[in-house]
């Protein structure tokens, strides 16, 4: 395959795998290719390489049992190694350890959420249910994110497409990319204007635009939908 695959999710799958280091041979180098030509996929690895990193940091190696090597040897018939050699072992055995821990906490982001929203804003039908469940999450400003979780009831009008903006005060709209119409959750970087944008916005907006998005970087079709935006606390 020498496209990635559309699927936003597994996409975000794909990234943790390879940021985590479970990801091996052909597959990890193909993943890299991948992320070389697709600035999605790159934005869910950047997104799993700053949450991932400063937690394995903080995990202490463990160190087994004294009893638990020569036990292992009694099962598998191995003859005692150099004792060099059994310090290698224990030492990969901790790594493992450290390992599965890790991959515990990333089955945790993918499922119940990948970090808490700064900000959020949430775009529903008139008289319907959620459309996007908007977030912007990160730690440090140049670590934000936007995450974009789709519902039902996202097909735009036919061969136009949705557009995202930030409505700063006094300022003039910044596009945050047109939206996704799929079910599924997508992530993307924000460049130092959005997120300025972002900061001084209380809103967001959905325009009707082109496909592709606005030509002129203004909103130049109808507001489809406004909806505010929550500052977490």
């Amino acid at each position: 395959m020498n496209a990635p695959p559309a699927n936003s999710d597994l996409l975000q799958r794909l990234a943790a795998d390879y940021v985590l280091g479970t990801m091996r041979g052909a597959a990890r180098r193909r993943l890299a290719r991948w992320r070389s030509g697709s600035a999605e996929l790159d934005g869910y690895c950047i997104f799993w390489e700053e949450r991932l990193m400063p937690l394995m940091h903080r995990l202490e190696p463990m160190k087994p049992p004294p009893a638990v090597w020569p036990r292992i040897q009694a099962r598998l018939a191995i003859r005692p190694a150099s004792r060099e050699r059994a310090r290698l072992r224990l030492l990969a055995w901790a790594a493992s350890v450290l390992l599965i821990a890790a991959g515990g906490i990333v089955f945790y982001w993918l499922r119940f959420g990948a970090a808490p929203a700064i900000e959020s804003a949430t775009i529903s039908a008139r008289g319907g249910g959620p459309i996007w469940d908007i977030r912007i999450v990160g730690r440090l400003e140049a670590s934000e994110r936007l995450a974009i979780r789709t519902g039902r009831g996202a097909s735009p009008p036919a061969g136009r497409a949705y557009e995202l903006w930030a409505l700063p005060k006094n300022a003039m709209p910044v596009s945050l990319g047109v939206l996704p119409v799929v079910e599924g959750s997508t992530v993307r970087s924000l460049t130092p204007t959005q997120r300025q944008a972002l900061a001084l916005a209380e809103n967001v907006a959905v325009s009707i635009e082109p496909p592709g998005g606005s030509p002129t970087g203004q909103p130049t079709g109808a507001i489809a939908f406004v909806a505010p935006l929550s500052r977490a606390t």
